[in-house]
């Protein structure tokens, strides 16, 4: 299996989990910069293609925030 979607795989559950505990434990905060410094280093290290992780990473961004905003506004 290609090395980078192992990491993409294994960074996502750790992101993901580091949220929620974050945001049970009253820290809210933890969770975005465990994101941001997984984000710093696909960007830096691991990317063979940075224009395309770029754009697609804008792209599930704007989603995930219209998609998140519109579950709110309901």
């Amino acid at each position: 299996m290609n090395r980078l979607i192992v990491a993409n795989l294994v960074a996502f559950n750790a992101c993901w989990f580091a949220n929620v505990l974050g945001g049970g434990n009253g820290i809210p905060w933890f969770g975005p910069m465990v994101t941001g410094l997984w984000l710093t280093a696909h960007m830096f290290w691991l990317n063979e293609n940075g224009r395309t992780s770029i754009r697609l990473l804008w792209l599930a961004g704007a989603l995930g925030y219209a998609g998140d905003s519109a579950l709110v506004a309901l």
